[in-house]
């Protein structure tokens, strides 16, 4: 579980990076731009340790963390090929993703029946 966890955390780290590095010359970056990446895992554990959702199994780790994880790798690429576009109006929707990752984590909680170990 500790060893899904650090790959999940270094593949958001180093593809995230180069994604946030190439927005830099898009748009002021401010320390939400390098955090947000991992708010889906963070929240992740924190519905785990509140209780919401179904019964956490170390298949449900696996499954939900995975999705986690590409979601929050697809949303800073996005966020970029947005900024890229340098309209005000559609780079409104680039902040509204960076809500995504925590969303997913919170929807997977929510939907993801309880899987065997």
């Amino acid at each position: 579980m500790i060893i899904l966890l650090f790959f999940a955390l270094a593949a958001i780290s180093i593809s995230s990076f180069l994604a946030i590095k190439l927005i830099k010359n898009h748009k002021a970056l401010s320390k939400w731009d390098y955090f947000y990446p991992y708010t889906g895992i963070l929240l992740w554990f924190v519905l785990a340790m509140l209780n919401i959702g179904k019964t956490i199994t170390l298949s449900n780790f696996a499954i939900e963390v995975s999705w986690i994880t590409i979601g929050s790798v697809v949303i800073s690429w996005m966020a970029l090929s947005i900024y890229k576009t340098e309209n005000k109006p559609i780079a409104s929707i680039g902040y509204m993703l960076t809500l995504f990752p925590g969303v997913l984590a919170l929807l997977l909680r929510l939907l993801m029946k309880s899987l065997p170990e």
